[in-house]
């Protein structure tokens, strides 16, 4: 770069500093040279870029600087370049230094769940609160719609934030869930987000329903079932709904379990309408993880009898037990 009549020559450019490089570290490494400032930069991601750029007092000490080409700070060598002011002035221009950084500011009355299982209601989020008042729960989805694994909780009190916290790492339906301070830049973006998407009236659902099958009564979603047959013993609920990815489910996924309370491989769950319906049905014979899935149709009485078995009424008592495989002349 041709220097300029009115720049100064005391400008110079450090390469291949080690990450954990500091101020003092390079000072020291020009040790013979006065130094006036040192600019460390990073990247993108906040993290060192292995770039410096020291400005120092004379020429005399740019010369000394560019005598330390290629020496060792610790166990990298640094490349020394001489650069002009106009160059200096414009890397550091948009250059972010450590001691630039800007500080993150969180909320202090909301806080971040993640790794939710993607069936994961309101509902089950306040109870996996049960000691802390909610102001709002907000289910955060995907472009498509679809809940993403997250949500964003806001607390009645900042003794509730902290009882919130608490929950850090507890289980929500089998799954670790991480709860986290949130930025106040990201709920504005949320929020931003949030009302850019347009309402849309159930009752205009329910009518579009209704049209696109002339067989089916109008308003009535939510009506129509599915079994899942040969699932992995392994498979949770969140995966079975990631299996059936563009269909919308209500309530739970019912795994149904053999006699001994151990997975059977089947499932029911209930659809919102008929093309969620015709949807799941594609997913007949696809894999989930190793196992070849069957997707058919089912029937209310068959979703209920297994819900029935999973709702135990509160006064029912657990104190029973079944013995099998005894030998004919076994006695009481």
């Amino acid at each position: 770069m041709q220097k300029m009549d009115t720049e100064e020559n005391t400008f110079i450019h450090l390469k291949g500093l080690v990450w954990s490089a500091t101020e003092k570290d390079i000072k020291t490494f020009l040790h013979d040279c006065n130094v006036k400032t040192v600019v460390l930069t990073t990247n993108e991601r906040g993290k060192p870029s292995g770039d410096a750029f020291v400005h120092v007092d004379s020429e005399a000490d740019v010369d000394k600087a560019i005598a330390h080409n290629k020496e060792h700070l610790r166990e990298r060598f640094v490349i020394v370049e001489e650069i002009y002011e106009a160059q200096y002035r414009r890397e550091i221009k948009g250059a972010i230094q450590p001691n630039q950084m800007k500080l993150k500011t969180y909320s202090d009355s909301h806080l971040r769940l993640s790794n939710l299982p993607l069936v994961s209601s309101e509902l089950d989020i306040q109870t996996f609160l049960k000691d802390c008042k909610l102001k709002e729960v907000r289910i955060l989805k995907t472009k498509a719609g679809k809940p993403n694994g997250e949500a964003i909780v806001e607390f009645e009190s900042d003794d509730d934030l902290v009882r919130g916290m608490i929950c850090n790492n507890s289980s929500l339906r089998g799954r670790f869930i991480s709860v986290d301070k949130v930025e106040k830049s990201e709920l504005e973006q949320i929020e931003e987000t949030e009302r850019k998407v347009p309402k849309v009236n159930p009752d205009n659902i329910e009518k579009k329903v209704s049209n696109t099958n002339p067989e089916i009564e109008a308003g009535k979603t939510g009506t129509f079932y599915i079994k899942l047959r040969g699932l992995p013993w392994k498979a949770t609920e969140d995966e079975i709904a990631e299996f059936l990815d563009d269909c919308d489910i209500v309530g739970n996924v019912v795994i149904i379990n053999n006699e001994a309370g151990k997975p059977s491989g089947d499932a029911v769950l209930q659809l919102l309408n008929n093309i969620d319906l015709e949807r799941a049905l594609k997913y007949d014979r696809k894999y989930l993880l190793d196992r070849c899935v069957i997707v058919e149709e089912t029937d209310k009485d068959n979703y209920n009898k297994h819900i029935r078995k999973l709702d135990k009424p509160d006064t029912e008592e657990n104190t029973f037990i079944r013995l099998k495989g005894l030998v004919w002349s076994a006695t009481e």
